[in-house]
């Protein structure tokens, strides 16, 4: 341009940004790669505010919202532009260039581009085609319609680069035509001169310098752009219209946003006096050039009429005048121009100490903000320490009464201190009365022991004692009365089982837990139940057996000793969550059901038949050793030849699933009827299911070798031929022809006898027939001591549950010993039971065979 505001503006380079920062920032790094640093460059942006604001997870409408929500939401909308346009000033100061910013609300883009264009006099924009997503190698003119609106509609004189993701699309060129208007020379002259004579001054003075006229100074002169924050400068009206010199009006626009806060350069010029002032001046300088030049031209028509006569004189003056008034305006030019460089320096001058105060407000605003920040802080502290004091105070309060308590607890631990002295004196003192008691209880037992013997062998010679004699001298006779005490009046939580034939409860009887049986009295089968088990338990006792105490007539009672685990039917149901039986341990139990009822089938001179052989009527003490019990429905068989089968005949009674399929249809019950029994019990050992069709589940099993399918997981790892031999021997004692049933005391205890020794002794290996026979003998195995090997003369009852020669194990024990010598577990305890059964057995079988 030939002006020096021209010049500024043509380094001017304006870069509209849009919305998205991302494809804003492609644009921006494109102007810096592609424009040198002497240009000034002015962020663009157009923003247009929503109609729609969210509230409350929904878009609602502006106008139905109050104006402080929107005044709020638009402070921050406008906070947020700002901190995106400033990350673009930042990217232009680190490529050392001069940036500025220019933020406008609009709804439409493209117009208010269009806009802005015209009203700043806009000679360079840079811009997007399309966006981003929009893209193509093939793309050589702009896509969007901002884009498209901009170049169809923008100001001519204004050269526009359309980028698009990086890559330059295409250049809408400048046009010729300019913002500026006429020049000082040519509005005197079109103001000084008639049409004709204009015509005519044009040819005679066609030798001036054409640069003289190019470079006139405008009369109309668009100010400098400014960014003052001074509210008058700033909140312009929309349009303005202005009169020029000439007489003609020029409309000028400027584009306000919505909010008034919202700075941008403004084309009002009677916002600075001084311009206007200045424009006054050059107004009245112009008004007294053209009075002169009309004047000029009205002595020329005046002296036309001597055209005639002095033609050459009259040129010649003509054009002397006409060269001095060029030469005025050359001056008026000049002077012009020198005012036009103060008022530019002065303007510079003005914008740097707007800046300057913009600089000191912003950093004053920082400072005060940073001051109500710490005041915060401040405040937020002094409540902090308050809470922390109120805490302190709190815990010191909490302090002093858990101290307080703790004296407290001091006093009544030492109380409590003296207390348990105190009883542990009389827990002393206690224990020595018990160990007293034990101790004449032992002596009472070896004397009643003693005196058993005698009255067996009286009974031997004599031949002549009756069952009540042998009552008397076994059994004790209890009044109803010490019953009722015994068990608190019959107490229901005292009561441990109940069925048809009575119920059964725990008491405390002469200072011993015994199991009081309350048979039916109303019915003659529970009268028949009670004679018939006195009579039963008055000729036998085994260890296995359940030891009969003693009797109450007047109630129909039994008293027998207590088994505190109960029976191995709950056992095997794992009944109160009690752990499983282990495998050996339930080994160890068939061997000893199955030695008591060898001794029951070998009594003399009649032989026992139980009848209601079942797991709810094999009773376990505390170690888990195995009795048989209720006798109740048990028929005493006579011995005959060895021709004939001993048999009762009887109407069937018992449990059914464990009851002689022969005795069920004939009603003859023999010692054949036990071994079915107790072969359903074996099977129900070992698989752990109920009896109820179990023979059939493990028949199928084994015919399809799987065998270890149905054994009981919970048991542990059963040793697989010792399962296997079990399930065989179970088979046959099942077998529905009793002749093929095997004998208790043949086959059946040998197998038994020998597993039992292998598991003592901790070896599993093979059982075969020949084994059995090598290993078998003449003395009762549970007559022998495990350690010594030897015939027990003291046998007493060790914590694993395994029957001891004293002396042996109270070495075993005194010899550092802590792990059972048959289970491999460590000892709990080392108290010791006398088996005063056993031992009673033991000196019965010593006496025949001595």
């Amino acid at each position: 341009m030939g002006s020096v505001e021209g010049e500024e503006e043509e380094r001017i380079l304006y870069v509209a940004v849009p919305e998205k920062l991302k494809e804003g920032i492609e644009l921006v790094l494109w102007v810096l790669q592609n424009t040198s640093t002497d240009k000034k460059i002015v962020i663009l942006y157009v923003h247009r505010p929503p109609k729609l604001l969210p509230m409350m997870g929904a878009m609602v409408p502006v106008s139905k919202l109050g104006e402080e929500h929107v005044r709020i939401y638009r402070q921050q909308e406008r906070m947020m532009v700002e901190k995106s346009l400033d990350e673009y000033l930042v990217m232009c100061s680190k490529s050392k260039f001069r940036a500025e910013k220019l933020v406008v609300e609009n709804d439409d883009v493209g117009l208010a581009i269009v806009e802005l264009v015209a009203s700043h006099r806009i000679k360079m924009l840079v811009m997007g085609a399309a966006a981003d997503r929009h893209f193509s190698r093939k793309m050589t003119s702009p896509k969007s319609k901002i884009a498209i609106t901009v170049q169809q509609n923008a100001h001519s004189s204004c050269k526009i680069w359309f980028v698009c993701k990086g890559q330059l699309i295409c250049t809408r060129d400048e046009a010729t035509n300019e913002y500026s208007s006429l020049s000082f020379s040519d509005q005197l002259r079109s103001k000084s001169l008639p049409q004709m004579q204009h015509e005519h001054l044009n040819q005679v003075t066609s030798p001036m310098p054409r640069s003289a006229s190019e470079n006139a100074v405008p009369f109309r002169r668009r100010p400098p752009m400014l960014k003052f924050s001074l509210p008058s400068l700033f909140r312009t009206p929309a349009a303005k219209s202005e009169t020029s010199t000439d007489g003609t009006m020029s409309s000028r626009s400027s584009l306000t946003s919505s909010d008034s806060n919202w700075l941008w350069p403004t084309d009002d010029f009677n916002s600075s006096k001084r311009t206007v002032s200045r424009h006054k001046e050059d107004d009245g300088d112009s008004s007294s050039g053209m009075v002169t030049t009309q004047q000029d031209f009205h002595n020329l028509q005046l002296s036309s009429t001597f055209h005639e006569l002095e033609g050459g004189d009259f040129l010649r003056d003509v054009y002397d005048r006409l060269e001095k008034v060029q030469t005025e305006a050359e001056n008026f030019k000049h002077e012009a121009y020198r005012e036009t460089i103060r008022r530019q320096k002065a303007e510079r001058n003005a914008i740097e100490v707007a800046w300057k105060a913009k600089a000191s407000e912003s950093q004053h605003a920082k400072e005060l903000k940073q001051k109500i920040e710490l005041q915060k802080m401040l405040e937020d502290e002094i409540k902090e320490n308050e809470r922390l004091k109120n805490d302190r105070d709190k815990m010191f309060r909490g302090l002093q009464e858990a101290r307080a308590r703790e004296a407290e607890m001091v006093s009544c631990a030492a109380e409590n201190k003296l207390l348990l002295e105190e009883f542990e004196d009389k827990l002393s003192e206690a224990k020595d009365n018990l160990e007293k008691l034990r101790a004449e209880c032992e002596e009472l037992k070896q004397a009643r022991d003693i005196a058993i013997h005698e009255a067996q062998n009286l009974h031997q010679m004599t031949g002549k004692s009756s069952s009540g004699d042998q009552q008397q001298v076994k059994f004790s006779v209890f009044s109803y009365s010490e019953l009722q005490e015994a068990t608190k009046n019959f107490d229901d939580s005292l009561k441990i089982g109940e069925g048809g034939y009575g119920s059964v409860y725990k008491g405390f009887l002469r200072h011993t837990t015994v199991a009081i049986k309350l048979l039916n009295s109303k019915g003659m089968q529970g009268q028949a139940e009670f004679r018939q088990e006195v009579e039963v338990l008055s000729n036998v006792r085994h260890p296995h057996l359940v030891a009969l105490i003693g009797t109450c007539p007047e109630a129909w009672a039994l008293i027998y000793e207590y088994l505190p685990q109960g029976s191995l039917d709950d056992r095997l149901a794992c009944k109160d969550k009690t752990d499983p039986l282990p495998w050996d341990v339930r080994i160890r139990i068939a061997a000893e059901i199955c030695s008591a009822l060898i001794f029951l089938q070998s009594n003399k001179p009649h032989g026992i038949v139980h009848g209601d052989l079942k797991p709810a009527n094999i009773l376990l003490d505390a170690n888990f050793v195995s009795k048989l019990g209720d006798f109740g429905i048990s028929r005493l068989l006579a011995q005959f030849n060895s021709t004939h089968t001993p048999c009762w005949k009887t109407n069937p009674k018992g449990t059914f699933v464990y009851m002689d399929p022969d005795f069920i249809s004939s009603g003859d019950i023999t010692l054949a009827a036990d071994v079915y029994s107790f072969g359903i019990i074996l099977l129900r050992l070992l698989t752990g299911k109920p009896a109820l069709g179990i023979i059939s589940q493990v028949q199928e099993a084994v015919s399809n070798e799987k065998l270890h399918s149905i054994l009981d997981r919970s048991a542990g790892k059963w040793p697989y031929i010792q399962a296997k031999q079990l399930v065989q021997l179970a088979l046959k004692c099942c077998n529905v022809m009793r002749k093929n049933r095997p004998s208790l005391d043949g086959e059946v205890w040998k197998v038994l006898d020998i597993m039992v020794k292998v598991n003592e002794r901790g070896k599993l290996w093979p059982l075969s027939s020949s084994s059995v026979s090598q290993n078998s003998t003449s003395i009762p195995s549970y007559f022998i001591c495990p350690i010594s090997q030897e015939v027990m003369r003291d046998p007493h009852i060790a914590e694993d549950g395994f029957t001891y020669e004293a002396e042996v194990i109270n070495k075993w024990f005194e010899s550092g010993h802590n792990m059972s010598p048959m289970t491999n577990r460590q000892f709990q305890h080392h108290n010791l039971i006398p088996n005063h059964g056993l031992r009673s057995s033991i000196q019965e079988w010593l006496q025949k065979n001595p």
